[in-house]
């Protein structure tokens, strides 16, 4: 048990990243923790005055899809288009230390990640099959056509959205076609909780504990919850369910490895990246400590060095 050490905390809601960056550098504030974006993280690292430490912490990017959606109700179809995107290559082009390519639907933080699930490595010759096998075929113009139909899709994320591009040059690549209409997040959590949602690419998570009833279970389709995927696997409801009742943690991670194990043969959503936790705090700061999720869970264990004196508090 700890007594805080810090008599004040204040908090400055989300605003313009520049003017909290230069905040941070000015050090009128002494810590800045979400995840940001890449050329954010590495003009903090460059202030002798700020220290940064990366991490995961229960985030996740996914491509979003109805599977209730004509286009995307074919699990091969969903399984060709992981195989179609260079999630590696997005990683180390775009994202560097603050992504980490995502394979999983828990992320390694979590205490029953499963590290062996089944991988979806690029390969577009694989991608092309699996949708030609689905019935899908090239049009004059190289979109795929079946029965009539384009595989052209909108698809919602947010402007700051850095990986966007690289994924609607990679499916096009194997014939299907992205575009994408940049809205807020507050209306992004609007459009996808209506039935006629298509797809959406962006983050998910913020969870700290396995459980993903909320997310995968059938009878949380909306309007009763927020299986916006609006993904129905009866094997996997039995599991989320025996999860949820069982209180022998052991049993709690095999049937959370099952769980991952199933979501990932089925791919409701498209796996991206693991969005990381960028830590950045004033070097004065001392005692920050990874917390369920955010460092201010732990900030009864901060204190400040003595601006005078570095190794008084």
């Amino acid at each position: 048990r700890y007594v805080p050490w810090v008599k004040r905390l204040e908090f400055h809601f989300w605003g313009d990243p520049n003017v909290n960056l230069l905040k941070m550098e000015s050090g009128e504030r002494d810590a800045h923790v979400l995840t940001m974006t890449r050329p954010e993280h590495d003009r903090m690292i460059k202030n002798p005055n700020i220290q940064v430490k990366v991490f995961p912490v229960g985030i996740y990017n996914y491509i979003y899809l109805n599977n209730s959606n004509p286009l995307f109700s074919d699990k091969q179809v969903r399984q060709a288009m992981a195989y179609a995107i260079d999630r590696d290559t997005i990683v180390k082009t775009v994202l560097g230390p603050i992504g980490q390519v995502q394979d999983s639907f828990l992320d390694p933080s979590d205490w029953a990640f499963k590290p062996d699930v089944k991988k979806y490595g690029y390969d577009v010759a694989k991608a092309k099959q699996m949708l030609a096998d689905a019935g899908w075929k090239p049009g004059g113009d190289g979109v795929l056509v079946k029965d009539g139909k384009r595989f052209e899709f909108e698809a919602w994320a947010q402007k700051t959205n850095e990986v966007v591009e690289p994924i609607q040059n990679n499916l096009k690549d194997v014939g299907i076609t992205l575009s994408i209409r940049n809205i807020d997040w507050p209306a992004i959590v609007d459009e996808i909780n209506k039935p006629t949602f298509v797809a959406a690419e962006n983050n998910d998570g913020y969870e700290a504990y396995p459980d993903r009833r909320h997310r995968w279970h059938s009878q949380n389709i909306p309007p009763k919850g927020v299986n916006v995927a609006q993904y129905k696997n009866p094997e996997l409801d039995t599991i989320l369910d025996a999860a949820w009742a069982t209180t022998d943690r052991a049993k709690q991670k095999d049937l959370y490895w099952k769980m991952q194990d199933i979501l990932v043969e089925d791919l409701p959503w498209i796996p991206i990246f693991y969005p990381l936790m960028v830590e950045a705090t004033n070097k004065r700061l001392q005692g920050t400590e990874q917390g369920a999720i955010y460092v201010v869970q732990t900030a009864c264990k901060w204190w400040v060095r003595d601006a005078t004196d570095p190794n008084k508090a």
